[in-house]
């Protein structure tokens, strides 16, 4: 079990189960005690889990040696945390484990983009008032409501405005954006 390859978890699922990891990890950073997992056990609400091998401590040290888990204290390490995950994951999802400590799914970079497209789609929509006008009176208030243009939102910072380039493979320097930003607001 211990070369076995990791194959449940994604590359994010395996970083979350390093995070769990460090979230239960008290006493020493890096190692989870008996007593720790029995906590992440119970803070689950999972807490007869591997009952055959999560009871008694002896036990649980034998099966998570066996899984190429244990530090030279005895302690779970990271490593052997993310191999019972992978094993247990099909019964028991890491998204609910995250979703009932509390840890953020979003990778904290995507959660960035999220909140940089949120703030672009804030942006000033240029002419937007006039555009409605000329919509109203070409095709009526009835017909041109599916189509009007929503006024001015809002402002986009420098950095958001920078990241969202880059993610459409424009890549711009500050300086460069800060340009843009003056002749596209001013």
């Amino acid at each position: 079990m211990v070369n076995k390859p990791v194959q449940n978890l994604s590359h994010r699922g395996v970083e979350l189960a390093a995070e769990v990891h460090a979230h239960f990890s008290r006493s020493t950073p890096g190692s989870l005690t008996f007593r720790e997992f029995r906590g992440y056990l119970a803070a689950m609400g999972r807490p007869k889990e591997g009952e055959g091998y999560t009871d008694k401590a002896e036990s649980w040290k034998m099966f998570m040696e066996d899984l190429g888990g244990l530090d030279e204290n005895g302690g779970m390490t990271k490593e052997g945390m993310i191999r019972y995950r992978d094993m247990i994951e099909p019964e028991y999802p890491l998204e609910y484990d995250l979703l009932k400590i509390g840890l953020d799914v979003l990778p904290p970079n995507l959660q960035q983009w999220s909140d940089n497209r949120e703030r672009y789609e804030r942006v000033d929509l240029e002419g937007a008032a006039e555009e409605n006008k000329k919509l109203l009176r070409r095709m009526g208030k009835k017909k041109a409501a599916e189509f009007l243009i929503e006024g001015t939102r809002g402002r986009i910072e420098k950095e958001s405005f920078q990241q969202l380039l880059g993610d459409c493979g424009e890549n711009y320097t500050g300086e460069q954006i800060c340009q843009m930003l003056d002749v596209h607001y001013w």
